[in-house]
C-alpha cells in the first residue's frame, strides 16, 4: 500500500522521498516507490563508502576535449526536473491542457521543444550527475576525475547558484548532493546559505530565493535549481488549491508547468538577456515509478525545452542514429553556453555512445533495444 512518502508493508513504512530505514529482519526483496530493488545490504554498505566518496574537494582538469574558451552567455538557468513523463505535457501532444504557459509560451516562439529525448538513467542519484559533471554511462569516474559544471562555471566566471527541493546528505540523494555543494550561493532543505527556508518537495518555496538572486544579479551567473517536480507521491505535488487537473499526476505535470513560468516571469523580469534550459532527470511509469527492472523505454523518456530555437537545433544534431537526443549530452549544450568549444572528435563520439543508458543494476545497457512505449496522446 502506498503511503504518504513511499510503500508499506507488514513489516516496514518507508517515509521522506529518497530515505530508506533498513532493519535487520527485512528481506533483500522489498519493494518500495521505485520498484524492486538492488539488495538492501548493498545498499547500506555503498552508503558507507559514500561518506568518503562524496566528500567536496577542488579538481583541477577538466577533459582535453573541451576547447577554446569565450564570452559566453551572460546568465544561464538549468532547471532539472524529476519523474517527468512527456506523454502527459500537453505541450507534447497530451489530450488534456496540462501545461498551458509552456503551450502559450510555445506558440508565442519564446521556446522551443526537443522530441524524443531518453535520459541516461532511470534513477535521480545516478541521472542527475550525469547532467552537471563529464560523468557518462561508459565513463563513471568522470564525476570525481574533473571539474564538474559548477567549477566549469565558476572557472569561466560566473557566479553558481544551486536551489534544490530535494534532501541531498542521505544514500539516495548524495551523488547529486555532492554536485551542490560546489555553488557558491546554496538552498536545500539540509544545507543552506540563504535567508530563505526551503522543505523537502516545496518547489514553490524556492521561488523567493530565485527572485531575490535574479534582482540581485551581477555580471555572470549560473543557476542550477532541481525540482521534486512529478516524483511520488503525486498528491503531494498539486500545488495550489485551485489545480483543474483531477488526476494526480497530470496535477503535478500542471503545477510544474507553473514553476516554470514564474521562474520564466521572474527571469524576464530581473535578468533580461539569460538561456534556460529545461529538462527532467528521467521519466516516470505513471502509477508505479521509475528505477525497477524494465524491459521498456518509458521510464527513460524525459521533457526538454529551451528558451533559444538555436540551442534546440543544436540538440538537434546531436541525435543518434536511433533518433533519440540523449540528455547525457545537455551538458555539452551548457558548456558551449558558458563559452566553451567541444572538439568535432568528442561530439562524434558522445553521439556514438549516447544510446547507453544505465539499468536499475547500473549495468551500462542500450537504449534502442528496449521495447518502445509511445507516448499517450489523449488520457
Amino acid at each position: 500500500m502506498v503511503s504518504a512518502f513511499g510503500v508499506q508493508n507488514s513489516s516496514l513504512t518507508i517515509s521522506n522521498t529518497h530515505q530508506l530505514l533498513f532493519l535487520s529482519h527485512i528481506s533483500t526483496s522489498t519493494r518500495f516507490f521505485f520498484g524492486p530493488l538492488i539488495s538492501s545490504v548493498s545498499i547500506i554498505a555503498e552508503n558507507i563508502v559514500d561518506d568518503v566518496k562524496y566528500k567536496k574537494v577542488d579538481h583541477e582538469e577538466y577533459p582535453d576535449y573541451i576547447k577554446n574558451k569565450t564570452a559566453g552567455s551572460t546568465n544561464i538557468i538549468y532547471v532539472i526536473g524529476e519523474s517527468s513523463n512527456p506523454g502527459r505535457y500537453g505541450i507534447y501532444g497530451y489530450g488534456k491542457d496540462t501545461t498551458p504557459n509552456l503551450s502559450q509560451m510555445d506558440r508565442d516562439g519564446k521556446i522551443c521543444v526537443v522530441n524524443n529525448v531518453h535520459s541516461p538513467a532511470a534513477q535521480t542519484r545516478l541521472a542527475v550527475p550525469m547532467l552537471v559533471s563529464f560523468e557518462t554511462p561508459l565513463q563513471r569516474g568522470n564525476l570525481f576525475k574533473y571539474k564538474n559544471l559548477i567549477e566549469m562555471a565558476e572557472l569561466q566566471g560566473y557566479h553558481t547558484y544551486w536551489f534544490d527541493s530535494q534532501m541531498q546528505n542521505n544514500m539516495w540523494n548524495k551523488p547529486f548532493g555532492y554536485l551542490a555543494k560546489y555553488a557558491e550561493v546554496l538552498q536545500t532543505p539540509e544545507e543552506n546559505n540563504t535567508r530563505f527556508p526551503i522543505n523537502e518537495g516545496q518547489d514553490e518555496k524556492l521561488l523567493p530565493a530565485i527572485k531575490h538572486y535574479f534582482k540581485e544579479s551581477q555580471e555572470r551567473n549560473f543557476y542550477v535549481i532541481h525540482l521534486m517536480g512529478n516524483h511520488l507521491p503525486y498528491s503531494a505535488r498539486r500545488g495550489d488549491e485551485d489545480n483543474p487537473m483531477v488526476d494526480d499526476y497530470d496535477a503535478s505535470i500542471y503545477n510544474v508547468d507553473d514553476t516554470l513560468q514564474s521562474i520564466f516571469t521572474l527571469a524576464d523580469s530581473y535578468l533580461k538577456d539569460y538561456k534556460l534550459v529545461y529538462v527532467s532527470d528521467h521519466g516516470e511509469v505513471v502509477g508505479q515509478g521509475h528505477g525497477f527492472p524494465s524491459s521498456d523505454n518509458e521510464m527513460y523518456k524525459i521533457p526538454l525545452l529551451m528558451n533559444d530555437a538555436s540551442w534546440c537545433a543544436k540538440a538537434e544534431q546531436l541525435r543518434n542514429n536511433n533518433h533519440y537526443f540523449s540528455s547525457d549530452l545537455t551538458k555539452l549544450l551548457v558548456l558551449e553556453m558558458m563559452g566553451y568549444s567541444v572538439s568535432d572528435q568528442h561530439l562524434r563520439d558522445a553521439v556514438k555512445n549516447s544510446d547507453f543508458v544505465l539499468n536499475e543494476k547500473e549495468d551500462a545497457i542500450r537504449f534502442s533495444e528496449l521495447r518502445d512505449v509511445p507516448l499517450p496522446q489523449h488520457p
